[in-house]
């Protein structure tokens, strides 16, 4: 169990700690001799910026209740009287008796105490000063919110994301090999035998490889794998139901007149597992750049029709009609001068007057 010192000298003890399956997050219930606290931070990369806010919150006091809520004290701030069920102060956690489980997008995570839910820190918090809901709070005049009644729909969505990780482990549909060969051979009826399958590196989540295809002397570049797991971040940029549904997986798709280099092909992978590394939502008129040995080269994200106008392949057609819940982002390469436009006027800018320029 490890322990962290705080400036009293007054140490600190991670109950659970748990690195998210992308490998971004880090999910840790932490207890001092007053309070423990659930806490979502990210993990320190130099490569990548991590697009998410750390979450701190509060899940029971260990001695009496203050009177009032101190935030700007330099330990974990103790829950005020009115607002926590055990004013006198509660026992210690059993470790044994934690654990996390994490959304589905990676972005949140919920804490079970004896296998119910002690506590829940959704991909929304930190915004409207939530920094959660907790089982032992009381009133919503502090970031730390009650859980819900058990009759809110909140519920089905927690059960979903419970299922979700369930299904990768013991749905035969959803296993890696299973879900791979069912989404290739869908490919395989559109494009043909693929000349290549190009695994994309990576030590977490989302597991991917890039299957390529030759078709009409066009050569294709399709993700097998992004739509295994739901987009990050896509209720924060959609609102109703039926658009969030049809935004939540994504599989990407690239075409070139003549063979991929490496360098190129290097790029499309960093790309296609960008949001889940980042946490970063990505949609059409959306960009990758990236930079080495002072050259650019990188994506413009655009919807297969624009793509398809300017490679007219007929059986190109048949790909979203025959994948209906997958989302296909299309990919049209970008210079240093194109991302220069785009930064200037706009993405959907730049990628009308690139368009225009190869005469679509």
């Amino acid at each position: 169990m490890n322990k962290h010192i705080l400036n009293d000298e007054i140490y600190s003890k991670i109950l659970i700690e748990e690195l998210s399956p992308y490998g971004n997050l880090v999910a840790y219930v932490e207890s001092n001799d007053e309070t423990c606290y659930f806490y979502l931070v990210p993990v320190s990369n130099k490569s990548y910026n991590i697009n998410f806010k750390p979450s701190a919150l509060w899940l029971r006091n260990l001695v009496p209740a203050p009177e009032h809520l101190n935030i700007s004290r330099e330990k974990p701030p103790l829950m005020p009287e009115k607002n926590c069920k055990h004013k006198n102060g509660h026992s210690e956690y059993n470790p044994e008796e934690l654990k996390i489980i994490w959304f589905s997008d990676g972005c949140g995570a919920i804490l079970l105490n004896q296998n119910k839910i002690e506590a829940i820190i959704p991909p929304w918090s930190s915004l409207d000063n939530i920094a959660g809901y907790s089982k032992e709070s009381i009133g919503f005049d502090t970031p730390f919110l009650p859980l819900p009644e058990l009759s809110s729909p909140f519920y089905l969505r927690i059960q979903e994301e419970m299922d979700f990780w369930a299904n990768l482990k013991e749905n035969p549909n959803f296993q890696w090999l299973n879900y791979k060969n069912k989404l290739l051979n869908q490919y395989k009826n559109i494009f043909g035998e693929p000349l290549e399958i190009y695994e994309v590196p990576m030590d977490f989540l989302p597991k991917v490889e890039i299957a390529e295809f030759n078709n009409e002397n066009y050569y294709t570049y399709i993700t097998i794998g992004l739509s295994r797991q739901p987009l990050p971040k896509v209720e924060f940029f959609y609102k109703s139901p039926e658009e969030i549904e049809s935004n939540r997986f994504i599989e990407m798709l690239l075409i070139l007149p003549e063979r991929i280099n490496q360098k190129l092909l290097n790029v499309l992978g960093m790309f296609a597992t960008f949001p889940w590394r980042t946490l970063n939502f990505i949609g059409f008129y959306h960009s990758f750049e990236y930079i080495y040995d002072n050259k650019y080269d990188g994506f413009f994200t655009i919807p297969l029709k624009q793509l398809f106008q300017l490679f007219p392949i007929s059986s190109f057609s048949k790909i979203e009609q025959s994948l209906p819940k997958i989302k296909f982002m299309g990919l049209l390469p970008a210079t240093q001068e194109d991302f220069l436009i785009a930064r200037g006027k706009g993405i959907e800018f730049a990628v009308k007057k690139k368009l225009t320029k190869l005469n679509i």
